[in-house]
Formats: C-alpha cells, sequence, structure tokens
C-alpha cells in the first residue's frame, strides 16, 4: 500500500474525531494548522480542510457545514485565501488542485484561489484552481466558478456568469 492511502486513512479518522470535539477545541486545532487565520472565524461540522497549512482564513471567516477545501500538497505556491468577512454556505467545493488532462499520466496542477472581504458564496458552489473573487462579489448556490469574478458583482449559473451588481443599501444590518 502505498503512503497517501496511510494518509488518507489516517486523515478520514482525523475529521471524524474533529466531527466529535465542541467547537473551542477545533478553533484551536484551525488555529495551529491553518497557514493563517483571523480573529472570529468558524469551520462547521462535516467540513473537510485538505493540506491545512496552505490555507487562510481573515476575520469573521464562516464556513457552513460539508465544506471542502483542496489545496495542493505538491504545488507550492498553490494556496486557497479567504478574506475577511467571507460567508460560505453548506456544501461549497474549493478545488485549489487537480490534474492535467493533457498527459495520460495526468500530473498535478493546482493554482491559487483567492476571495476578497465581504463575499458570500452560496450553498452547492463550486470554485475551481486560479480564481479569484472580487471584494462584495455574491456567488449564486450551485454555482460552478471557473472564472474571475468582478468586485460587487452578482454571479450564478454553470458557469457562473455575472447576472447583476451588487448595489448594497445604505441602512445598516437590515
Amino acid at each position: 500500500m502505498n503512503s497517501y492511502a496511510y494518509y488518507s486513512f489516517l486523515s478520514g479518522i482525523g475529521w471524524k474525531i474533529m466531527d466529535l470535539m465542541p467547537p473551542f477545541i477545533r478553533y484551536v486545532v484551525f488555529k495551529i494548522f491553518l497557514k493563517k487565520t483571523g480573529r472570529h472565524f468558524y469551520v462547521d461540522y462535516g467540513s473537510y480542510l485538505r493540506n491545512m497549512n496552505k490555507i487562510s482564513f481573515g476575520n469573521g471567516v464562516f464556513i457552513n457545514r460539508r465544506c471542502s477545501f483542496f489545496a495542493s500538497y505538491h504545488i507550492p505556491n498553490a494556496e486557497i485565501i479567504l478574506g475577511d468577512n467571507v460567508v460560505v454556505g453548506p456544501g461549497v467545493t474549493f478545488f485549489g488542485a487537480g490534474h492535467d488532462y493533457k498527459s495520460l499520466s495526468l500530473p498535478d496542477t493546482a493554482k491559487t484561489i483567492t476571495v476578497g472581504n465581504n463575499v458570500w458564496i452560496g450553498g452547492g458552489t463550486t470554485i475551481l484552481p486560479g480564481v479569484t473573487i472580487g471584494e462584495g462579489a455574491v456567488v449564486g448556490a450551485s454555482s460552478v466558478v471557473s472564472k474571475d469574478v468582478e468586485p460587487y458583482t452578482v454571479v450564478a449559473g454553470n458557469p457562473a456568469r455575472m447576472i447583476n451588481k451588487r448595489v448594497l443599501s445604505s441602512l445598516k444590518n437590515t
């Protein structure tokens, strides 16, 4: 059996244990293993973060249930970076790594995914390698984001396309 199989097995056990831990212990574990963390972030139960040392969260980040983050192990500078006040709906997947389909050996590929401040990503969305989601953007549920998203736009669909500009209300907390 190869070393990846052992890693996958042990990682699976580790995530099952994490799902049994109370939130304050999970918070400490994430603070230790994530590359960078801001204040007041939360990763809900059932989520999975592969290669946590290449994942960064800003202040006020909320990751809903069953989200998955796949950062590259093999590509040195490819990371997943979430800015401040990012809200991620349930079941969102960040694919920072993949394979080059142009070769039968399917060599590893990866690019950094960057999510700006004050972004909302709707549930069931897939974010592909190399995407930058601009500040204040909204991504509609079940979208597939394969290209950069401009700041303060609303995108949706497969592939995600701009459907509107995000116009903010002058009222706070309404």
